[in-house]
């Protein structure tokens, strides 16, 4: 046969079927034409199709009654479609009460034929309550599906119809059509859904070009079905901005509106007024738009402006002449193209019959031929159909030979792309094409040439199938395959459902190969001639590989590899599980498999289980149950029970689609109405290797939740390397594994590892997915926490710039994902002290999650906590307290009292009542969330320790020390044994404890516990992570309080300059070091170097923290302390005053840091000789102590002593004595 020449022009066929068109042409009227003509090869004609269309299609078939086709016309009229609708509920016994049953048949003795003419609230009234029970019942759509399917079967699909013939004919060569009816016999007939991706509405995918099939405007506008059963659905679509806004712009751009079938009018009896609307909207304009009309058509005044297009003499002309049009449209055709990855191959065995099947159908050219090659993966499907592609090629050379890797969208979107680029489509390589639409296109419009397309591996049920769910939006590939005479399409898959879905009853089921073809198989793979005399172990070897090609083949390539023989392979094939299944993961070289994928039968069922476990649930239980059985004649009946029977049905359904199990007929002891399955054997030596990594990974990730990561972790290793053994290591689920177990040593505080693990996965997530990928992304986040957990600030605020940025350019800035981010980065400028960043951040976030999600969605309310904790941090206590209670009650009534958030927020209320000395409240608030998280959570959870050494703060700064170190010492052991002795938490709770025997003034046992914690921080974390230099910091002040002030100093220094460097000269943490070695020079007497660091303390937190900030405030403290210890009694006295009156109106009257603040003051005044002035405060120091610390708490004890003091000074010896010996006996005591 002589190939085509590269590229020519087709001439018009302008048949007419026998029809005499007699239409005289103006010249007007030939304008008209030529500019639809144009439009439509520009790809600019909109084809506006009303309700006359779907009526003619059904009164002009010949296969029904008319009574029949009566009924089908009725549906095309809205109380007709009610009174189907109201029939329907009886027929399907769709649930009502009495009260409704009698509505029901109200609403049919009013609507029935034979009854008046009924008022528009009777029709009102009788769609909602149709449109409600359909709703309720979730038939909506099915029922529309079965009135139309009816319609379509019946009336449509088997007799000749030129009317929509014609219009197909326009749709593929490139008209875009809209319709305002809510039937879809027009989407039937072309053979097109609508492709809607996701929740964007169809109204602007269409306006944007980015949306194949017909765009019914009607009720529900986002969908390609649905129904307008009052004027308040209409009055909706007739007020909506999206909706007109598109019409508009159709009608100013280079668009060319077609009128077909709305009557001469615009008299469509479903939107006439819309149409009508759109025609007037302008008449300049609309002078670019057509309405088609007979010849004889008196034309209503409400058009002007439209140019009336006359077609013939009769509706009957109206086929002929769209067809005409349709011809208009210019083609070149391209070169035939060869798309294929594999070259041909020798040693091809077997499948002669199958081979000869789909040869034969996809030569059918009655219509578009599609067939599926079904079976189980490594059984040769992919084989088969390229052997046919080098076949096709050979014996037809102007045939276009198409092969599309269709694994996943990835592999799918790559081949269109370098199909698109093969066959010369203008455009293709523009950023912003619809690659997958126009190579569809180009296929579809060559009505000349030839072509087959194979769509290889087509398993995902989510990107080949519908999905099943009716509450989300249906989207399929499918919507980008071809529909045309001149092409063939074939699919090879291991899913039943999308073999029926793509080709419906016509696929192929590709069993294993005979015993005589396996062996042919076998021996045709071998490097050497296999002695002819050795027949049986060549039966038994391949009976124990199930004559399934792919084990065959790799079975062939180790022994080639190896030189072993058939004897010694079956002695391997008799070894444990484990050695077997390391055989069959041995990977080999095949030139017809993808460069990209493992080749060991024991992998390559590991694609199909996944999409199992991701879409069928019970189907995975159905098939862990049959892994560990014998795999012949398992009975159905002692699988494990389904909630219904028809659950059970489709989740074996699902196996047996997937040819992992086969149905057989019962027997021997069991009753022949027993159902009985057989397992695939190797199927069930590869499912159990899988369910045991998944069972690896599912453990890791619960004990991660629970908060036993060392445990954790030795599963997820494991999971790790079944998952690389299975997968490869640049898998999605072996990357997940990974980063899973890098979760649990940054948990454990082993960042070193976490980085190495996370560094791994992210750049590989960057080659293989890309850098914008939502999981790159997701990785970069986990790096950065890793960067903030270690204090390493910078880089971690650099990482999540840089997600922030990208989430928002391919997410939006709204998506939650994005928001995280920016929480995260919220997060890091507090821990820097950057306030007033993180601040603003995190009221971005709040407002935006407020308006996103809800008020109260956690998400929502985990923003309103973060910045009541930066409030917090700043200490605005009211306004975090107001937040945190109001986070804290919202959870308890959405959440439940007992929910992990729920508590704690409740721990952030004690926390903040806690910073403002509100003991009694705060330890109320730690023992609730202490019983409950040892009730939920457990005892050795990570946040019931946490809970636990809250509350031992709380006791330590009441003075209730052994209480404190009872609670201390048990979180700390708990921790060691829970979390391991270096673990961060751990070094925590000894530094609490370290602290507890600090304020008891038990210095020895205190520095023995910072020095130990310095040691292990600095080789965990590094000598200059944040905690590291928190604990050297501790260390001196205990070497200060023993008088030790040069060890003190030099380690005051060290971490000052440390903090400096790391965190920055205004870091919080910084001046905190600043006062701690002013405090020593104080100590020492050294008053100058002191003032001289305090003043500078004090004026850079004014500045960086505001003057009313507690850490302000007490560093004007130290400042007056050093002017009080130099004699400069003002000057302490002016500072004194202005930190107690700041604190009373800020903190509170009854404050310990407020009473501290009188203290203060009341002994610069008692060194003055002020003793009536020292007495009254501290009395009145004393009075509240004892009420709020209790009266044997140290800074009572310690106001007592100093009012002693004062009546000592006045001579007054009796009350000082009395009071002095009530001071020494209770701390004795």
């Amino acid at each position: 046969m002589a190939a085509i020449p590269a590229t020519r022009q087709l001439t018009s066929n302008n048949t007419s079927s026998g029809h005499e068109n007699a239409v005289d042409i103006t010249p007007q009227q030939r304008k008209f034409r030529t500019r639809i003509g144009q439009a439509l090869e520009s790809g600019n004609l909109t084809v506006v199709i009303g309700a006359g269309v779907s009526i003619s299609a059904i009164q002009t078939s010949n296969g029904t009654d008319t009574a029949t086709r009566t009924r089908a016309v009725e549906s095309m009229s809205w109380l007709g479609l009610l009174r189907h609708g109201l029939a329907y509920l009886t027929e399907e016994g769709i649930p009502l009460t009495d009260e409704e049953t009698v509505e029901l048949r109200s609403h049919q003795q009013q609507l029935g034929p034979g009854s008046p003419t009924p008022s528009s609230h009777s029709v009102l009234h009788a769609a909602s309550f149709l449109k409600r029970k359909l709703t309720e019942s979730r038939r909506l759509n099915n029922w529309f599906d079965l009135e139309f399917e009816g319609i379509y079967e019946a009336h449509i699909k088997h007799d000749p119809n030129p009317m929509l013939d014609a219009i197909r004919s326009l749709y593929q060569g490139g008209a875009r059509i809209i319709t305002t009816n809510y039937d879809d016999l027009v989407d039937k007939h072309i053979q097109e859904n609508a492709i809607l991706d996701d929740t964007t509405p169809a109204s602007k995918l269409f306006f944007r070009k980015k949306m194949k099939g017909v765009y019914h405007v009607h009720g529900v506008w986002w969908h390609t079905k649905g129904a307008i059963f009052d004027s308040m659905d209409y009055d909706r679509i007739a007020r909506d901005d999206t909706v007109q806004q598109g019409l508009k712009n159709i009608m100013t751009g280079s668009e060319v509106l077609l009128f077909v079938g709305t009557g001469g009018g615009l008299d469509d009896p479903n939107f006439g007024k819309l149409l009508a609307w759109v025609a007037q909207w302008n008449e300049d304009i609309a002078q670019t738009h057509c309405l088609l009309a007979r010849c004889d058509d008196q034309i209503d005044r409400s058009v002007h402006g439209l140019n009336i297009l006359r077609y013939g003499n009769s509706y009957d002309d109206l086929p002929v002449f769209l067809t005409e049009l349709a011809s208009m449209h210019k083609y070149t055709l391209s070169k035939p193209i060869f798309h294929v990855p594999f070259n041909k191959m020798s040693g091809f065995v077997g499948r002669t019959d199958e081979f000869q099947k789909v040869k034969a159908k996809l030569s059918d050219r009655d219509y578009c031929p599609r067939i599926s090659l079904l079976g189980l993966g490594g059984v040769g499907k992919s084989r088969l159909a390229l052997e046919l592609a080098h076949q096709i090629k050979s014996e037809h050379a102007q045939y276009s030979v198409i092969w599309i890797q269709a694994e996943n969208l990835l592999t799918f979107e790559e081949d269109i792309l370098q199909i698109g680029k093969k066959l010369g489509i203008p455009g293709i390589d523009d950023a912003k094409a619809d690659v997958k639409a126009l190579v569809r296109q180009r296929l579809q419009n060559q009505s000349e040439e030839k072509w087959l397309l194979i769509l290889d591996n087509a398993d995902d049920e989510m990107l080949w199938g519908r999905q099943s769910d009716p509450n989300k939006q249906e989207f399929s590939l499918a919507e980008y395959l071809p529909r045309t005479l001149n092409g063939s399409i074939l699919v090879t898959t291991r899913s039943r459902r999308v073999a029926t879905f793509l080709t419906g009853k016509e696929f192929i089921n590709l069993a294993a190969l005979s015993p005589h073809e396996a062996i042919e198989m076998f021996t045709n793979g071998l490097e050497s001639a296999y002695p002819a005399g050795d027949r049986t172990a060549l039966e038994t070897l391949v009976e124990k590989l199930t004559h399934l090609p792919l084990a065959i083949v790799q079975a062939s390539a180790f022994i080639n590899r190896t030189q072993c023989s058939v004897h010694d392979y079956l002695e391997l094939l008799d070894q444990p599980e484990d050695e077997v299944i390391e055989l069959l993961s041995q990977d080999f070289g095949d030139q017809s498999r993808y460069h990209n994928a493992r080749n060991p039968i024991a992998i390559t069922w590991l694609i199909s289980f996944q999409h199992i476990h991701q879409h069928h649930p019970l189907a995975v239980t159905f098939l862990s149950s049959m892994a560990c059985l014998h795999e012949k004649a398992i009975p159905l009946s002692i699988l494990p029970q389904a909630s219904s029977k028809i659950q059970t049905m489709e989740a074996i359904g699902v196996l047996t689609g997937y040819s992992f199990v086969q149905k057989r007929a019962g027997g021997g002891n069991i009753s022949d109405i027993e159902e009985l399955y057989d397992v695939h054997r190797l199927v069930q030596l590869a499912a159990r290797n899988w369910l045991k990594t998944e069972a690896y990974n599912n453990l890791g990730e619960a004990l991660i939740w629970k908060g036993y990561y060392s445990r954790a972790e030795t599963y997820l290793q494991q999971a790790v390397k079944g998952q690389k053994e299975l997968s490869g290591p640049e898998d999605s689920d072996t990357l997940t594994s990974m980063a899973n177990l890098a979760s649990t040593y940054r948990n454990q505080g082993r960042w070193t590892q976490a980085e190495e693990l996370e560094v791994q996965v992210m750049e590989t997530r960057k080659r293989v997915l890309r850098a914008e990928h939502p999981s790159t992304l997701t990785s970069m986040a986990n790096l950065a926490s890793t960067f903030w957990n270690q204090g390493r600030w910078t880089q971690a605020e650099e990482l999540f710039i840089q997600v922030i940025e990208t989430r928002k350019r391919v997410l939006g800035a709204e998506h939650p994902d994005t928001l995280t981010s920016m929480a995260n980065l919220a997060s890091t400028y507090r821990n820097q002290g950057r306030w007033t960043q993180a601040e603003e951040l995190e009221v971005q976030v709040m407002e935006t999650r407020k308006r996103v999600l809800g008020a109260e969605h956690p998400s929502t309310l985990t923003s309103m906590a973060n910045l009541a904790s930066t409030y917090r941090n700043q200490g605005r206590w009211t306004q975090a307290e107001e937040l945190f209670v109001q986070v804290m009650d919202t959870r308890k009534r959405v959440l439940g009292a007992e929910h992990p958030d729920t508590l704690t927020s409740m721990a952030n209320l004690a926390s903040t009542f806690w910073n403002q000395g509100r003991w009694t409240q705060a330890e109320e608030l730690e023992v609730q969330v202490i019983e409950t998280r040892k009730r939920v959570l457990g005892a050795e959870h990570p946040d019931t320790l946490t809970s636990m050494a809250n509350l031992a703060s709380t006791y330590q700064n009441q003075g209730r020390w052994t209480q404190a170190e009872d609670l201390e010492v048990q979180v700390m052991e708990t921790r060691k044994r829970v979390l391991g002795a270096e673990h961060p938490s751990t070094l925590t709770s000894m530094a609490n404890l370290a602290s507890t025997f600090w304020n008891q003034g038990r210095w020895t046992q205190a520095e023995e516990l910072f020095v130990q914690v310095i040691e292990t921080s600095s080789r965990v974390l590094g000598a200059e992570h944040p905690s590291t230099l928190t604990s050297i910091a501790n260390l001196a002040l205990t070497y200060q309080n023993q008088g030790r002030w040069t060890q003190a100093e030099d380690l005051e220094v060290q971490v000052m300059e440390t903090r400096k460097r790391v965190l920055g000269a205004e870091h919080p943490d910084t001046l905190t070091s600043m006062a701690n070695l002013a405090s020593t020079y104080r100590n020492q007497g050294r008053w100058t170097q002191a003032e001289e660091l305090e003043a500078q303390v004090m004026e850079t937190r004014k500045r960086v923290l505001r003057a009313e900030h507690p850490d302000t405030l007490t560093s004007m403290a130290n400042l007056a302390s050093t002017f009080w210890n130099q004699g400069r009694w003002t000057q302490a006295e002016e500072l004194e005053v202005q930190v107690m009156e700041t604190r009373k109106r800020v903190l509170g009257a009854e404050h310990p840091d407020t009473l501290t603040s009188m203290a203060n003051l009341a002994s610069t005044f008692w060194n003055q000789g002020r003793w009536t002035q020292a007495e009254e405060l501290f009395v009145q120091v004393m009075e509240t102590s004892s009420r709020v610390l209790g009266a044997e708490h140290p800074d009572t004890l310690t106001s007592i002593a100093n009012l002693a003091l004062t009546y000592q000074n006045q001579g007054r010896w009796t009350q000082a004595e009395e009071l002095e010996v009530q001071v020494m006996e209770t701390r004795k005591r």
